[in-house]
């Protein structure tokens, strides 16, 4: 028997409603393609019939018109047709589309020999499309190679990819012509750029070799290359890469580095140059050339650096004191967990004794009541016992007294640090083909600045947390004495170039006599002749009138420029470097921004503190009124002579004292442990809390600001003065600013 949607369907059919039959069958297609699969059971005449009918009414015209415009495609036109192939083949596309989605079509076959005609018909095209891609990208690289771009549309589901410019060999042909045609390196680096993803691998390295043949003939236009030119060559780079060592082998640069070993090995400068090759161009030793063969003719140039100064300075601008903690020993304590584990013991033994005693009384018993009321007093004993030994156990393993650590508070420092590395190079440069020689030099500065934990107690717990969270004195060291880069491209440069002195180069001979006369800036100070002591230009100088003390003394005239710095905490000395600058001890004005200044006459004035440093231990102040400066010394001292400090000991205004120079040495600063030593002047001359930040004078010469004293068992005339180089040093740095 049929099923009630066979029974519909044929009687749709019978009726000749196939209009209402087609959409019956499309609700229930999934029922019907079931039951009449290929296997099952034998078609329904009803439904060939419908699928005739569906086929004559909405496909059969459709697909004929298809099979007409696939067919008339014969050969792929020209680019101007292309899109009226693709409309043909996409057209068919639709029609094939839509007969794969008709159910009733596949299930019943119909039509099947037109679709396999049009499926045949599309895949011909398409394969005609792809035999046709060479002729395609020839038609269009001209304008691919003018815009650096193309259109993948091209014939159906056929697209043109960068890969069909790639493989072909006319494409790369066109491609590099089009851009050795250009005129300048510029246009051509530019349309060899544009083109990047369209060229082969061998085609960029043709590119490549092509721009250095460019930048070669532009070198030697002239017969030979010029120093500008090389400088030029910084900016200088194939296109892909690939040519970077022919590019270099253009130029020849010999290097020498004429700072001599022995200055380097006696640590006469605290960190070193690297150049950093950033010009295409070839690099290769040269001091052979110079000092064995006295040939340099292998070469275009000789590039000669001599370093003359290489220093590092170090500020410290501010210091905190962080209060923390260390271990300073142990101490011992009552375990309480004792007297619980003696508790538990004492205890266990009761109830065992208890226990005992219990089952020592005899029982009224008869037979085996008696023998289970033994059984019973065992167990209870020997579980008491048991109890007994566990907490003896726990009493064993449990100390009396427990061993804890005992804490004191100490203080560390965490210092702000400034540091400044200058160096000084002299550099030559042989233009080994024109015969000439550049003379310039150039100065460079680098800065860092680190947050220092120092003093920081090993015993300290959070000693981990505190060095992890702040730099310590050797990254900072590391820091410095690390190379200092120098791109080369910038002394080859024009501004370079324009400063440079220029001379003849003859032979290396003569130029190896004219560097006779080079000398080196050592990395510790310079001592010259004390009758050099002069004074940069200065400004107006206001004097104050030095009213004697009583009629029996007459001032000292270095008293004019000699101040008492007071501040809210403590009380010291200063001395004016220049009209409008006071110098004195960092630690006479720590915490105050505002001073007060008085004078020799008693007249008083405020100053602003503007600078300071800590390690140096100095402090520069900027007062109200003008003063007269002392000259800062400069030259050799001699041990012995006899120097004077001027100051208020204790309070005791404008005292001079006497004694003698003792010793000149480099140590630790007064005020924070750093590595970065510290010059000072030993003097026997006495000095009292008050003469901090006065002057050590040399007759009227300062030499040195006075700074501390050891007062340590055993010690005796131990005084020290922050030496004349560390304050010239520090003013300088102030200056400069």
């Amino acid at each position: 028997m049929f099923s009630t949607h066979v029974r519909e369907l044929k009687s749709l059919v019978g009726a000749s409603k196939l209009a209402e039959a087609d959409d019956y069958f499309n609700r229930n297609a999934t029922f019907f393609v079931e039951r009449y699969k290929e296997g099952g059971n034998p078609m329904l005449p009803e439904l060939t019939r419908l699928a005739e009918h569906v086929w004559e009414t909405r496909y059969a015209s459709k697909v004929a018109a298809a099979l007409e415009d696939v067919g008339s495609v014969t050969a792929i036109p020209a680019p101007g047709e292309w899109p009226s192939v693709a409309a043909k083949l996409n057209g068919a596309s639709l029609v094939v589309s839509a007969l794969k989605e008709d159910r009733l079509l596949r299930l019943t076959k119909q039509g099947a020999a037109q679709s396999q005609a049009l499926f045949a018909g599309m895949a011909r095209v398409a394969a005609l499309a792809l035999a046709a891609k060479p002729q395609a990208v020839q038609a269009v690289t001209a304008s691919v190679i003018d815009s650096g771009k193309h259109d993948a549309e091209y014939v159906g589901t056929v697209a043109l990819v960068h890969e069909d410019f790639v493989s072909s060999p006319a494409f790369q042909e066109e491609a590099l012509k089009s851009a050795q045609g250009l005129a300048s390196t510029q246009e051509y680096e530019s349309r060899i750029k544009l083109l990047a993803k369209y060229l082969s691998p061998q085609s960029k390295e043709a590119a490549d070799r092509a721009y250095v043949e460019r930048v070669r003939r532009q070198l030697y236009a002239d017969g030979r290359i010029t120093l500008e030119e090389v400088g030029a060559l910084s900016s200088a780079k194939p296109p892909f890469g690939s040519a970077a060592q022919e590019l270099k082998s253009l130029v020849k640069i010999g290097y020498v580095d004429l700072t001599s070993a022995s200055f380097k090995n006696r640590n006469v400068f605290d960190f070193e140059i690297a150049f950093k090759q950033d010009i295409e161009s070839s690099f290769e030793p040269a001091t052979e050339a110079i000092f064995t063969d006295g040939s340099l003719n292998k070469f275009d140039f000789v590039f000669v650096t001599d370093l003359s100064a290489a220093k590092v300075a170090r500020e410290f601008k501010s210091r905190q004191e962080i209060k923390s903690r260390f271990q300073s020993g142990t101490r011992e304590t009552a375990n309480p967990d004792y007297v619980g584990a003696m508790t538990n013991y004492q205890t266990a033994m009761a109830q065992y004794q208890r226990v005992q005693i219990n089952s020592a009384i005899p029982k009224a018993c008869q037979g085996w009541g008696c023998v289970l009321q033994g059984i019973a007093d065992g167990v209870a004993s020997s579980s008491a016992r048991n109890q007994v030994d566990q907490a003896s156990a726990a009493l064993a393993g449990t100390p009396q007294t427990l061993t804890i650590p005992v804490y004191s508070e100490y203080a560390y420092q965490a210092v702000d640090i400034k540091t400044t590395k200058t160096a000084q190079v002299d550099y030559f440069v042989i233009d080994v083909k024109a015969g000439q020689t550049l003379r310039n030099s150039f100065a460079v500065n680098d800065g860092e600045s680190f947050n220092v934990a120092y003093n920081v107690r090993d015993e300290d717990p959070d000693k981990s947390s505190i060095t992890r969270n702040l730099t310590n004195e050797q990254e900072v060291t590391d820091w410095e004495k690390r190379p200092m880069p120098v791109s080369l491209s910038a002394l080859f440069g024009p501004d370079g170039l324009k400063t440079a002195t220029r001379q003849p180069f003859n032979d290396v001979q003569s130029f190896l006599q004219s560097l006779n006369t080079r000398t080196y800036a050592p990395s510790s100070p310079t001592y010259a002749s004390s009758s050099s002591s002069t004074m940069g230009p200065a400004a107006m100088v206001a004097t104050s009138a030095s009213s004697p003390a009583s009629a029996q003394t007459i001032a000292d005239e270095r008293f004019d420029s000699i101040v008492v710095v007071r501040t809210s905490k403590a009380g010291g000395t200063g001395f004016y470097v220049t009209p409008d600058l006071i110098l004195t001890a960092f630690h006479v004005v720590d915490g105050s921004s505002l001073v007060e200044i008085v004078f020799y006459d008693g007249t008083k004035s405020y100053g602003r503190v503007v600078d300071h440093d800590i390690r140096l231990d100095l402090a520069l102040v900027r007062p109200q009124a003008t003063g007269k400066p002392l000259r800062i010394h400069e030259g050799p001292l001699r041990l012995g002579e006899t120097v004077e400090a001027i100051g208020h000991p204790k309070g005791y205004e404008f005292t001079i004292t006497r004694g003698v120079i003792s010793a000149v040495r480099k140590q630790k600063s007064a005020t924070i442990s750093s590595a970065n030593l510290v010059e000072f002047v030993q003097t026997d001359t006495p000095i009292s809390p008050g003469n901090s930040g006065g002057p050590l004078l040399l007759k009227d010469v300062v030499i040195g600001v006075n700074d501390w004293i050891r007062v340590d068992k055993g010690s005796q005339n131990l005084n020290f003065s922050v030496s004349f180089n560390e304050i010239r040093t520090y003013l300088n740095r102030f200056q400069a600013r």
